[in-house]
């Protein structure tokens, strides 16, 4: 283990002096003479789920009362495209209407 441990610093330090060509100096103990495998190990990156969007206030209303949210965002869709205008959102009552005349979407 102490072998090990004076080759990794001979070599860090040879690394660090001269990074294309390293060597080691096996003249300080006889057991350095026996060759040193050194592996770098990257760090495993997380991949992140990217969080997902918070639901509009509407839909969280209409998840409250039970209904599924893709169920929610379906009738917004459906009824978003009715009224013409994109930022104008169909309200509580028109969703609820829409969610109770269309049980089987999903």
């Amino acid at each position: 283990l102490e072998a090990a441990a004076l080759a990794v610093c001979q070599y860090l330090a040879v690394e660090s002096t001269h990074p294309s060509s390293p060597t080691f100096d096996d003249s300080s103990s006889s057991e350095a003479a026996t060759p040193v495998t050194v592996q770098y190990i990257r760090p495993k990156s997380k991949k992140q789920k990217p969080s997902p969007i918070p639901p509009l206030p509407v839909v969280a209303q209409l998840m409250e009362m039970g209904f599924p949210r893709k169920s929610i965002e379906f009738a917004l869709k459906s009824l978003s495209g009715t009224t013409g205008s994109a930022s104008s959102l169909p309200g509580v009552e028109a969703l609820v209407g829409w969610l109770l005349d269309h049980p089987d979407v999903q």
